[in-house]
């Protein structure tokens, strides 16, 4: 029997979708400092959920005894992000079999090979940005980490393009989207589910021999939890899975880009590479790219004062997470050093999932997330440019966030 606890608080909208998409980021938050709880409950897209955050949310929220993500996400986000049947829905055996294979193809072993390729494709790029001289970073980084990410991946050469890096890009720029910009995110996936869905075939039926330990070699030739050989559709969407999120670097890579003009002392502190690791994380921590996660409880689950009712959909404020006074000292500041010492992989910095990377609901490809925004943020503090100034304000109606005022930079 429950101890006599009470549910969260309750908005009093009758439904509150619309709220959302009109403050953004915020939304959760707002909420939140009003009602004085970090719990409330409303409506969105006719169904009950909960907010959740503050300190004490992120471990139980990650916990796969008290929370689950069958059936969680959104059509809407499914049909431009994450795709159907991929592992951010699953459970279970099924989920921990999936994830066994993405940290095969991108965990730690993989890092130091996806850095060369990375490498190599800033160096080709670099010679454009000189000839051009003025270039907005956000869109000069794109085709560089299609590029090699799908390389990464073992994509032939003569399937990438300009085409790919739009529709990836879109996809991610969909996902908080309504509009023309979610149907462009639409229209992207259902293209590139084909696309990949063609790539895994060819792999089964031999046309295709990607190299050993890519995500298509590996994918193409991955069973489920039963012995079974994936779904060719489902294949097709965690291929996607193992490309498109590359396609978040420029949102994080932009921020730093604005504070290395803001603040050219960091281009000397770089130079450290603990430093530099420090400020890395940062960038994950500071920059608002997840506004929230999804989960559904498995039970009745007593949670600080609350208790929130078993099914119910159950949503953590990743945005209020990353800052919380309470979590983070002086939390609306860039502190580039806030993390050494500290691992920032068992902290509060969850925008791609937490819990453990093996058994929970936390992305395989976090390291590569890091190396390439390592790489990415030294590069850009050896540039030399001319710019005097650069906006850190963001606008956080939009999802995912984008700086006010693009970085431009005038190479010298």
């Amino acid at each position: 029997m429950l101890r006599s606890m009470r549910e969260p608080p309750r908005l009093r909208a009758v439904e509150s979708t619309l709220s959302l998409c009109l403050e953004g980021y915020c939304f959760a938050s707002n909420r939140r400092a009003q009602l004085a709880a970090d719990a409330f409950s409303c409506r969105l897209l006719l169904q009950k959920a909960v907010f959740i955050g503050g300190p004490e949310a992120v471990g139980p929220f990650f916990d796969t005894a008290l929370f689950k993500r069958e059936g969680v996400l959104p059509r809407r986000i499914r049909r431009t992000l994450l795709g159907d049947g991929g592992i951010h829905s699953l459970d279970g055996d099924e989920q921990r079999c999936r994830k066994a294979t993405f940290l095969e193809v991108l965990g730690p072993p993989r890092t130091a090979a996806f850095r060369a390729i990375l490498e190599r494709y800033w160096n080709a790029g670099i010679v454009s940005w000189r000839h051009d001289r003025h270039v907005g970073i956000f869109q000069a980084l794109c085709p560089i980490l299609c590029g090699a990410a799908s390389e990464f991946a073992g994509i032939p050469t003569t399937e990438m393009g300009s085409e790919l890096c739009d529709d990836l890009f879109a996809m991610v720029d969909s996902f908080g989207a309504v509009g023309p910009r979610h149907w462009r995110g639409r229209f992207a996936r259902q293209r590139r589910e084909r696309w990949a869905a063609d790539l895994i075939l060819n792999v089964r039926r031999g046309f295709l021999a990607p190299p050993q330990f890519s995500a298509l070699q590996v994918i193409a030739r991955q069973r489920d939890a039963d012995g079974r050989p994936l779904d060719v559709n489902v294949a097709a969407v965690e291929m996607l899975n193992a490309i498109r999120p590359i396609m978040a670097v420029p949102y994080f890579a932009e921020l730093a880009a604005a504070l290395l003009i803001e603040n050219p002392d960091y281009r000397r502190t770089l130079e450290d590479p603990a430093f530099l690791e420090s400020f890395v994380h940062e960038l994950r921590r500071y920059c608002p790219f997840t506004p929230f996660l999804g989960a559904r409880t498995c039970r009745n689950v007593e949670w600080t004062e609350y208790v929130i009712p078993k099914e119910t959909l159950t949503l953590l404020d990743v945005y209020g997470v990353h800052h919380d006074e309470r979590i983070w000292r002086n939390a609306n500041a860039f502190i580039p050093d806030r993390f050494i010492g500290r691992n920032a992989f068992e902290s509060f910095v969850v925008q791609q999932g937490g819990g453990d990377h093996a058994i929970g609901h936390r992305c395989a490809g976090e390291w590569i997330t890091v190396e390439a925004l390592k790489l990415i943020v030294t590069r850009l503090a050896a540039l030399s440019w001319r710019n005097k100034s650069a906006s850190l304000s963001y606008d956080l109606r939009r999802i995912p966030a984008r700086l006010r005022s693009p970085v431009v930079l005038d190479l010298t």
